[in-house]
């Protein structure tokens, strides 16, 4: 949210709904949330989730993404597939010029297939992927340092523009 500037007149569509946590937590700062899902099951448990926060600016979507985005001129589009790089003609017609495309990848191998989707479309600025790591430290007194008995979690965002 803090890279793409996000506020409270921009709308957003987010694909790969499963349990609606992303979108409710856009919903909190944007003016409304479109998410995509495919999966019945995901959708039902986002659809109580969205209830429980009551949040009426998120409207969920049984529907394929890489298939068309019905919304236009979108100030954000955040991509949890596994195939992002197959949303890329669907993203650049809902996109308005200086909107972001965002793809959340687990693999570094996912990332690059995307980004090299990215640089065949003209339409689009490849910004950069960054790599999200967690991992949890010890803090006790004078001992400070990263916990050795955990294994970290890594992701990868690929951040791009639509330019033209």
């Amino acid at each position: 949210m803090a890279e793409t500037g996000l506020g409270k007149k921009d709308i957003v569509v987010d694909a790969g709904t499963g349990a609606g946590a992303l979108a409710c937590a856009l919903a909190n700062v944007c003016k409304h949330v479109y998410s995509y899902e495919i999966k019945e099951e995901h959708l039902k448990v986002a659809k109580e989730n969205i209830k429980r926060l009551r949040l009426n600016n998120i409207t969920l979507k049984k529907k394929d993404v890489n298939k068309g985005i019905t919304e236009k001129e979108v100030n954000l589009i955040v991509l949890d597939l596994p195939e992002p790089w197959k949303t890329v003609k669907s993203a650049q017609k809902a996109l308005k010029i200086g909107g972001f495309l965002i793809a959340y990848t687990p693999t570094i191998i996912q990332a690059s297939q995307f980004v090299e989707e990215i640089r065949k479309n003209k339409s689009f600025l490849f910004d950069k992927t960054i790599e999200l790591i967690q991992r949890k430290w010890i803090v006790d007194g004078r001992r400070l340092r990263p916990s050795s008995a955990e294994i970290g979690h890594t992701a990868f965002l690929t951040f791009v523009r639509r330019i033209k």
